[in-house]
């Protein structure tokens, strides 16, 4: 009967989920198509700028220059810049719509989850032998693939202090920094931060079983966040 009960809940909790996401692929589609149409339209305007630069030289150092006709082409060249920096301006835009939208929806998730497993804990549901509840969050610097583990920890940490704050982003662990790098949970329901990160837990690997920060092991949370 549990069970049961488990199986009916389980879909109104993913379909909110689905609901909110399945137009994001679409979206994303649409945001990066336009994307690659503008940088096609800048890099056919860098060229003529080129060009324009180089007429304007030519006729700049030109014996029989007109002055005339070197304001025309310089006026040309004015307007081929201002006419990229716009669209350079649109596409930044666009990638900033993109990632605020994935955002977004990446925080729906997390949220519905946390609260999915805080009802499963509180129907003594969760079970104990549940699969390790760490994170690895990717990063700028986790593209580049052929670098060793140790570095790719070290550059994680540097994009993390060079990045801009959002300020909607969660703040967890002690340090009150936003997830980065491998990261565990809190097995304790109530604690305050939820997520760790390994160095500051003086983690380097995933304990077994049940884990519970230093805090909740004392019987209280006794660090302001």
């Amino acid at each position: 009967m549990a069970y049961r009960k488990l199986e009916t809940r389980v879909p109104s909790y993913l379909d909110e989920v689905l609901g909110k996401v399945s137009s994001l692929p679409n979206e994303l589609k649409q945001n990066f198509s336009k994307i690659r149409e503008l940088d096609a339209r800048c890099v056919a305007l860098q060229a003529e700028a080129e060009r324009l630069n180089e007429e304007c030289q030519e006729k700049s150092q030109s014996k029989s220059k007109s002055t005339e006709s070197l304001k025309h082409v310089w006026k040309e060249l004015e307007e081929a810049q201002r006419e990229m920096i716009a669209l350079t301006d649109q596409k930044v835009k666009l990638a900033e719509k993109a990632y605020e939208s994935v955002d977004r929806n990446v925080r729906h998730l997390d949220e519905k989850l946390r609260e999915f497993e805080a009802q499963l804990r509180a129907e003594g549901k969760w079970p104990l032998d549940a699969p390790d509840r760490r994170v690895t969050v990717g990063s700028v610097s986790n593209l580049k693939s052929s670098r060793e583990r140790n570095e790719k920890k070290l550059s994680n940490l540097a994009v993390i202090e060079d990045m801009p704050v959002d300020p909607n982003e969660p703040r967890y662990c002690y340090c009150n920094q936003v997830s980065y790098g491998e990261m565990i949970a809190c097995d304790n329901t109530n604690c305050p931060y939820e997520w760790f990160h390994f160095q500051c837990v003086g983690l380097t690997s995933a304990p077994e079983g049940v884990w519970r920060c230093p805090d909740c092991r004392s019987g209280g949370a006794n660090r302001a966040r």
